[in-house]
């Protein structure tokens, strides 16, 4: 099973498009960082059901860990 992690991201309108690009390249470059990320999907201009655009969205996508607990049977 996949589970997904979404980020909605909204810039302030002091942001400069430098500062823009920084973010954006630091959430591309996740899934070389981070192993257990199997893949990034990224876009721009995302719309809500409430009509408030977002300037960016990234839907990061990784596998569950199953972590079991209790005392180890010899």
């Amino acid at each position: 099973m996949t589970i997904h992690h979404i980020l909605l991201y909204k810039f302030k309108p002091e942001t400069t498009q430098e500062q823009e690009q920084f973010i954006k390249d630091s959430i591309s470059a996740l899934p070389s960082q981070i192993p257990a990320i199997q893949g990034l999907i990224t876009g721009s201009t995302m719309p809500n059901a409430f009509m408030h655009g977002y300037d960016g969205g990234d839907l990061l996508q990784r596998p569950r860990l199953i972590i079991c607990t209790g005392v180890r049977r010899q």
